[in-house]
Formats: C-alpha cells, structure tokens, sequence
C-alpha cells in the first residue's frame, strides 16, 4: 500500500509559530510545528492525515499570544 503524504500551507507572514493539529471527534490525534519560509507562508508535508480527520492551525503571531502556546512548550 502507497503511504500518501499531503502538504499543508498557510499564509500568516507575522506569526511566529504555527502549528498543524490533527483531530479526530474533537480528540488530538497529531500536531508538528511547520516550517516558514521567505514570503510568510508555514508549509508542512505529513503522512498523517488519512481521511477522516479534521485539522486547525494554532498560530503565535506578535501582537497576541496564544493561550494554548504555553502548554504545548
């Protein structure tokens, strides 16, 4: 069986960090930080959404902190 691999990408050229979770009902079934390049976009390429799962991006910008970036340090 072929392991399919997707690509994520959004464009948030102020935020500090980023990162892709993946859920399943509601309940956190993975998350990775994604990587920025030079025109603000954060991508990553995982092998971990099936289909099924829903996703969000939790996003760190400058001007307001997140209340879940403390617990996911």
């Amino acid at each position: 069986m072929k392991v399919k691999r997707l690509v994520f990408v959004l464009y948030a050229p102020n935020a500090r960090n980023v990162w892709l979770i993946l859920t399943t009902y509601g309940i956190q079934q993975y998350r990775s930080e994604m990587n920025k390049n030079h025109k603000g976009l954060w991508d990553i390429v995982t092998d971990k959404a099936p289909s099924g799962p829903t996703y969000l991006y939790l996003i760190n910008d400058y001007h307001m902190e997140d209340i879940c970036y403390e617990q996911i340090q």
